[in-house]
């Protein structure tokens, strides 16, 4: 696994095949997937407890709902 952000209760995490996980910490039950399909290097950032930004190696940068995981 890659970097992370942690928020309301759930780790935010980007893996180095591609994907970004929201698993809850109490149970460890995952919440959401998101494939980006690019290798993810950065940290992702919580901005106001509502998104999820990250930028991946292929040059993409993602903000993405917390509470979905879909790209906003």
């Amino acid at each position: 696994m890659g970097e992370y952000a942690i928020s309301k209760g759930i780790v935010y995490v980007a893996s180095t095949n591609g994907h970004i996980f929201g698993v809850e910490i109490s149970t460890g039950k995952k919440k959401w997937v998101f494939k980006t399909g690019s290798y993810m290097n950065s940290s992702p950032v919580v901005i106001d407890e509502d998104f999820l930004c990250i930028g991946s190696d292929g040059g993409v940068f993602y903000c993405i709902t917390l509470k979905s995981g879909e790209i906003k």
